[in-house]
């Protein structure tokens, strides 16, 4: 069975799919996306073939011919399969963390090709100057960052922002998982938020966007200020505060809802709130929130939903909440928690 790798770098040397990620139309969002419904496990992969191609930006920036980057993603696939006899660890650790590898010869092959073709004609100073920045946490970790044009992240667990260095002439980010914003102010450059499904265009604002590959739907909220979001079937939205631009992968459907700030937002500040939230979803959040596995011995023991608010919890003071309600047992063994049925100790 083919490697992670190989499967990546199959997508990224996919005409087809670099032509969805680029410039998606109606025909190829509708042949991917049923591809990814049919191939549910593969999500991550196109998640992270699509942030390589999307961060690199090769297309637009270099405005190379069709055959040209065709040619340069085939070279990529070729010299990253020679390389795999190699004793190169390049993905054997934090996988997903270490595409900005592949991304970093995709710019290299392009520019060198570039300047072969037409030597005569250089890069703008800022452009030669520009790498590409990725932060990243994991599980049970945040990150507050800025953003070189002053811009305030709050990264959640298991997420990953990409961007420029410089934003001299763009200001775009590429987001995985979740993330709290605060765009400063520049009329003449919006701010983009590209994520696997959808692009948010701010000018200055406050907002939360929470777009999981593992998750069925991407959601932005917005705080303060407008902003407008579109998917990549050309459905937009305009949110104001307080309201919701809800993505369903499923349904192919962006819609607008109202929410309420303290559920969506309440995690930068520590806060967790479950509002009659299905069990398997209950542990899905505690995991990334806490970095821990589940090993649960009775998926029965999951059919129920759980209400409750937590401030600054500990992971046990969650659990005793949540097994009381749904009525198992549990212990936590280091970065593992092991869920069972409860037992009458009368008998």
């Amino acid at each position: 069975m083919e490697d992670h790798k190989d499967q990546i770098l199959d997508l990224i040397g996919n005409e087809s799919f670099v032509r969805w990620v680029v410039h998606p139309n109606t025909e190829t969002d509708h042949y991917w996306s049923k591809w990814l419904l049919t191939h549910p496990e593969r999500k991550k992969e196109v998640e992270w073939a699509r942030q390589v191609i999307l961060s690199t930006q090769y297309k637009n920036t270099f405005q190379l011919p069709d055959q040209d980057y065709n040619r340069i993603l085939s070279g990529i696939v070729d010299y990253n399969r020679q390389k795999k006899s190699q004793s190169l660890h390049f993905w054997e650790t934090r996988t997903f963390y270490r595409i900005s590898g592949i991304a970093a010869v995709i710019l290299a092959l392009i520019v060198s090709s570039v300047l072969l073709k037409e030597n005569s004609l250089s890069p703008p100073a800022e452009k030669a100057r520009t790498e590409l920045v990725r932060k990243f946490t994991e599980s049970g970790q945040k990150l507050t960052m800025r953003l070189p044009d002053g811009s305030k992240v709050i990264l959640n667990a298991e997420s990953e922002i990409s961007y420029a260095d410089s934003f001299a002439v763009n200001r775009e980010v590429y987001l995985s998982g979740e993330a709290f914003f605060e765009v400063e102010k520049d009329p003449a450059r919006p701010f983009f938020i590209h994520t696997l499904h959808t692009t948010t265009k701010v000018i200055g604002t406050s907002f939360n966007i929470r777009s999981y590959a593992d998750e069925p739907e991407t959601s932005i909220s917005v705080i303060t200020g407008k902003v407008l979001v579109s998917d990549h079937s050309g459905h937009e939205a305009s949110l104001v505060p307080d309201q919701q631009g809800v993505f369903n992968s499923r349904e192919k459907r962006l819609f607008v809802t109202p929410f309420s700030r303290e559920a969506v937002i309440g995690w930068k500040d520590g806060l967790i709130i479950f509002d009659n939230t299905p069990v398997p979803e209950v542990l899905s959040y505690l995991k990334k929130w806490y970095g821990v596995e589940f090993e649960v011995a009775d998926e029965s023991l999951l059919s129920g939903r759980y209400t409750g608010r937590y401030e600054n919890a500990s992971l046990q003071g969650v659990l005793n909440g949540l097994s009381y309600a749904s009525g198992f047992k549990f212990q936590i063994k280091g970065k593992k928690v092991i869920i069972n049925k409860q037992t009458n100790s009368g008998l």
